[in-house]
């Protein structure tokens, strides 16, 4: 399986201070108030494993920093890690592999594969209970997928998820949330 085992914001959207986020294998949950960046996770994934997604005319830089930094490590089908950067400052884009910096085409090549069998991403599902046919299959698909799902309620029968919270400079941080039950 092809998965995203960490991502890593810097000055990404919402995301002002440098930020991980931890992902797990098979079913992944995002929850948190609206406005929060739940979204925005998203949003900073395919920025950094889909190049060109914000390459114009998207404000992806937090306001009042002139650069965003994203990078994912991801889990490739032979058990080994990758860390996968792009970097830009509004302008011009750059692209690092474990930390080295190379050039578009051998970044592209790289993600190709994590593209076509990575991790799949669904924002927003509106609630998620297990007993429901749709999330049932999800779960059930997660066994050969990892899946980072957004939801805003009803958060029930999931042993782990990530909350995202609003800190007191109204930038968004992240809460690891053990056993959570509705």
């Amino acid at each position: 399986m092809i998965e995203i085992v960490e991502l890593e914001l810097e000055n990404f959207k919402s995301f002002h201070k440098k930020t991980k986020i931890p992902f797990k294998s098979g079913f992944n949950v995002i929850v948190g108030m609206n406005g929060t960046g739940k979204s925005n996770i998203i949003s900073a994934i395919k920025f950094v494993l889909i190049p060109n997604e914000f390459d114009t005319n998207v404000r992806y830089i937090t306001y009042n920093e002139n650069y965003t930094k994203v990078s994912a490590i991801i889990r490739t089908d032979e058990n080994k890690t990758k860390k996968i950067t792009k970097y830009s400052d509004g302008m011009n884009f750059r692209y690092f592999i474990d930390d080295r910096e190379v050039s578009l085409s051998e970044y592209k090549s790289t993600i190709a594969l994590f593209q076509i069998l990575g991790t799949r991403l669904i924002d927003s599902i509106d609630f998620l209970n297990m007993d429901n046919s749709i999330e049932k299959e999800i779960l059930k698909a997660s066994k050969l997928n990892q899946y980072i799902v957004v939801s805003l309620k009803n958060l029930q029968s999931i042993d782990e998820a990530i909350e995202v919270l609003k800190d007191e400079d109204k930038y968004s941080k992240i809460k690891l949330l053990k056993d959570k039950k509705a």
